[in-house]
Formats: C-alpha cells, structure tokens, sequence
C-alpha cells in the first residue's frame, strides 16, 4: 500500500471504534486493538499504544479509565461522570437535612 493511501492515525482509530464496538459506546482498549494499530502503521505496539493515549489527550478521542482499562469513544460520545465536589456537597446536604 502507498503512502498516499493510508488514512491517519485518528481515521484508523474513529473506524476502529465504529467498527468493533457493537452494540456499546466505547472499545476497550485491548492488545489486538493496539496490535493492528502498531502493524498498519509499523510501529512498536508501546509506541502505538502510547500514540494513541495522545489521541486521547489531545481530545481527537475521548477516553474514560474502566474498571478493566482504558475505554476509548469518538468525539462526544464518552459518558460523563458526576463533578466529586458536586455529590460532596449533596451528601453533606443530606446528611444536615436528617440531624
């Protein structure tokens, strides 16, 4: 394949994600993610994994750190978590409202 053919980075990720994540909203990252990642654009599979949390950071990916490990969505998709001093203050809300 040429050059002039191959997409960028951030295509073959955003495809990626369209592609494998099914019925959910975000794609684990997983070895053969990283795997397929670092052979299309002949890197060493650290190097592709870490290019791709540059994705992430950047914001051409939005990310989410799971339970089992980071969970990559397209842009807007990522579920939003609650602000922690915003449920603080609900508890302690709470907590006076029953004293």
């Amino acid at each position: 394949m040429s050059d002039l053919n191959k997409i960028t980075e951030g295509e073959f990720i955003k495809a990626a994600i369209r592609g494998l994540r099914g019925k959910k909203k975000g794609l684990r990252l997983r070895p053969p993610v990283v795997a397929a990642f670092a052979e299309y654009f002949a890197l060493v599979p650290d190097d592709a994994q870490d290019r791709i949390h540059n994705m992430a950071r950047v914001g051409v990916i939005d990310s989410m750190q799971g339970k089992r490990g980071l969970v990559i969505y397209l842009p807007g998709e990522s579920p939003t978590r609650a602000n922690p001093l915003a449920i603080i203050l609900a508890t302690a809300g709470a907590m006076q409202k029953t004293a």
